[in-house]
């Protein structure tokens, strides 16, 4: 896998020994004077990893070397090859499913919660841009891109004006974001935007790419579900990865889009759309010591241990 800041990501291995992987939630349980609870759940989740490695102490180096701040203070991001190439969304699912976008635009755009039926959320956000406020998300996604693989986006809302998803790419020769293009959220199954291609991300250069909502003053951008991923929605079959059709049952939503997964028919006659939960994490920090030992010096072996935690945005690259 690859880790590290963005335009600075190393090669590190696998962690072949063990790794350990928990969603958090953060809850706070009250107990009233009549002796009932009053229970608080905060409506964005975390990731945190324990990552544990077990091999010679060269291919070990570059953690410690982005521990030790050789590439920066972080945040740092993680590409997993082997999660794009099952077809996972690679974003969070705070920005798959958008409506939890609400709960991390810090009142960005008066964001507005409601029913939908499109998607399997039947939540969307609705952002009005108003004078008060700056015509960017605060908060942009950053997602690196897979070496060798494409990356599609699509997004289903709707907009008015000059409001969208400006999308923006990293190039290692510019050191710097160029924006790429102002993508169109549509209630269709269109064709996704290819963002990168498998020449670029093989070459090297291109290296992330950045999406920012983008409201200005009395605009709007309404969001319900977003999918970023190295193949098309409209030809992901999970079926091919082992997942039972029989555990996923298809609920007809609206002609032509159905709940994740799609149902036969609507896959052979090219109609059906994949609403896939974002499985990608955002950026990352250390949150405590590398922890090592030696296990044979004959051979050059040793043990490392990182403790790392999803956070909720890269200051570097907002």
């Amino acid at each position: 896998m690859l880790f590290g800041p963005v335009g600075r990501q190393v090669e590190v291995p696998w962690p072949l020994s063990g790794m350990g992987s928990d969603v958090n939630l953060v809850s706070e349980t009250t107990a009233l004077l009549s002796g009932e609870q009053v229970v608080y759940r905060a409506p964005v989740t975390y990731k945190t990893y324990n990552m544990n490695w077990k091999t010679s102490s060269a291919l070990l180096q570059p953690i410690i070397d982005v521990y030790s701040g050789v590439y920066g203070n972080g945040p740092y991001y993680i590409t997993d090859p082997v999660a794009a190439a099952q077809g996972d969304n690679l974003l969070p699912s705070k920005w798959a499913a958008s409506h939890l976008l609400a709960h991390v635009s810090n009142g960005w755009c008066d964001p507005v919660v409601v029913s939908q039926v499109t998607t399997p959320e039947q939540l969307q956000v609705t952002f009005t841009g108003s004078a008060d406020y700056p015509d960017d998300f605060p908060n942009p996604i950053v997602v690196p891109v897979v070496p060798g693989q494409p990356l599609l986006l699509s997004a289903w809302g709707f907009y008015s004006g000059f409001a969208g998803i400006s999308v923006y790419r990293y190039f290692k020769s510019d050191g710097a974001w160029t924006l790429f293009q102002s993508y169109k959220p549509t209630n269709f199954a269109d064709a996704p935007l290819q963002v990168c291609s498998a020449a670029q991300s093989a070459a090297g250069d291109l290296v992330a790419i950045k999406l920012v909502p983008h409201v200005p003053t009395g605009e709007y951008l309404k969001l319900r579900h977003m999918d970023l991923a190295v193949n098309d929605y409209r030809n992901y079959t999970p079926y091919l990865y082992g997942r039972g059709p029989g555990l996923q049952p298809a609920y007809t939503l609206k002609p032509g889009m159905v709940l994740y997964p799609s149902d036969s028919v609507s896959q052979a006659a090219g109609t059906g759309t994949m609403f896939r939960s974002g499985k990608g994490v955002g950026p990352v920090q250390f949150t405590g010591n590398l922890g090592g030992r030696v296990d044979s010096v004959t051979v050059d072996r040793i043990g490392l241990s990182m403790d790392i935690c999803e956070v909720n945005r890269d200051p570097n690259n907002s």
